[in-house]
């Protein structure tokens, strides 16, 4: 009876502890034009909208891909989902800024967010990705996503609704570097772009590099293994 006591006891105890730590209170960040604020919210609430917006990832990439298997093909069709379904931010609304599903709730974004939901949407393809800001010699800046299919890193401007092809098929890094003049499409939709300084910046990106934290870092498994790297990093 009294190891059974005892018993019950525990298992209150435990479940009293679980409760106390799943409403720790933690802050989550929203910037609107540009000035960042927190909102405080009990640390199980942060932990199901992530759970939350991983799962909506999975069913979104499920829904737009089908059967498709091709990695060129993938890439397009999440290319042109994301600029049938997201907007250009009007000028008369907000420039809202927090979790990558919400640009995709309101339909609406700015450049550097329709480059967000891009890349975010081809990793859960299976395929990786980011996106990079740059500048031109004048500092006028502007977003470049990267996706590695089979093998090649090639650059798209979901935001701007333009890709580079050559013979039928998605241009790469590589194809750039021998011969700029296949920018010509960038150049003539993208505002502030610049071959030259384009070029010469790509040729010094460590493609290789790790990439993970806001778009393999959307899933459980993915932020769980970042933060583990960050903490047996010696660097």
């Amino acid at each position: 009876m009294k190891k059974n006591f005892f018993r019950l006891l525990s298992i209150v105890i435990i479940f009293i502890l679980i409760l106390c730590v799943l409403n720790i209170g933690v802050t989550t960040k929203q910037g609107i034009n540009y000035r960042v604020s927190e909102i405080k919210l009990p640390i199980y609430l942060k932990i199901l909208d992530f759970v939350d917006r991983h799962y909506n990832y999975k069913n979104l990439v499920k829904n737009i891909l089908g059967d498709t298997k091709d990695e060129p093909a993938k890439v397009i069709k999440i290319f042109n989902w994301v600029t049938a379904n997201l907007n250009k931010n009007p000028k008369e609304l907000p420039i809202i800024d927090d979790h990558p599903l919400n640009i995709l709730i309101r339909g609406y974004g700015v450049a550097d967010q329709f480059e967000d939901i891009f890349t975010i949407l081809c990793t859960y393809a299976g395929m990786d990705s980011f996106f990079k800001s740059f500048n031109n010699h004048s500092g006028g800046a502007y977003y470049i996503s990267f996706v590695k299919i089979q093998g090649k890193w090639c650059p798209l401007s979901a935001f701007e609704g333009v890709y580079l092809t050559k013979n039928g098929a998605i241009v790469s890094v590589n194809d750039i570097l021998l011969d700029k003049s296949i920018l010509f499409p960038f150049a003539l939709k993208l505002a502030n772009f610049e071959s030259d300084t384009f070029v010469k910046e790509i040729g010094n990106i460590d493609f290789e590099a790790d990439w993970p934290l806001r778009t393999k870092g959307q899933s459980p498994i993915g932020r769980i293994l970042y933060s583990i790297k960050n903490m047996l990093s010696f660097d």
